[in-house]
């Protein structure tokens, strides 16, 4: 996919990336056959609609400064709420047709596995139940294990096949690096 941030959307279970992922159902509400995680790492009841909860999970200060530091920016989209971050694909029934996280937290909600609302996931999202397909074994992930079996104990490779799959992996996840790292407030990249 050319897009990490796609890999959390409704619209997009089981798509070429996903090898393996958790089938559940869509549009059921019996426990334990749906996926809550919509409703229970949403930063508050606008992002889903009313559907699912507010949580009080946030990423931990080590990991996003990780993010930041191995570059690993074009996924602090699709897992981190970012204040003055917009999704489009959020929030698609408020007046502004999107959701921008609000300023003013100085810690970052999870945003892995929110797909939105009811309208933002096309009436496959219900109360307790995302209807979301979360990936067990991606593509990139074989990609990379290829990678380093064609590395193996060495530091680099000449086999064509391994370059040709990490550097595919590469330009996917590098696309949105520059925008991503304007938005990150100052005070969460200090350094104690």
């Amino acid at each position: 996919m050319d897009d990490y941030e796609e890999l959390f959307r409704t619209q997009t279970n089981n798509n070429k990336e996903v090898l393996f992922g958790i089938q559940f159902l869509p549009g059921v509400v019996e426990y334990g056959l749906g996926n809550p995680l919509n409703g229970a790492l949403s930063y508050d009841l606008s992002m889903t609609e009313n559907i699912g909860g507010s949580s009080a999970l946030f990423i931990s200060y080590d990991l996003l400064k990780w993010l930041v530091d191995d570059k690993a920016l074009s996924r602090l989209r699709g897992n981190v709420c970012i204040p003055g971050q917009k999704y489009s694909y959020i929030g698609t029934h408020l007046p502004a047709g999107s959701w921008t996280v609000p300023s003013g937290r100085t810690k970052c909600n999870i945003k892995k596995f929110v797909v939105g609302g009811i309208k933002d996931t096309d009436g496959i999202a219900v109360q307790g139940n995302s209807g979301h397909v979360p990936a067990l074994m991606r593509l990139a992930e074989v990609y990379l294990m290829y990678t380093e079996a064609a590395i193996g104990m060495g530091t680099q490779t000449s086999d064509g096949k391994a370059l040709e799959y990490a550097n595919a992996y590469a330009n996917v996840h590098s696309n949105s690096t520059r925008r991503i790292l304007c938005l990150i407030p100052a005070f969460l990249l200090m350094t104690f």
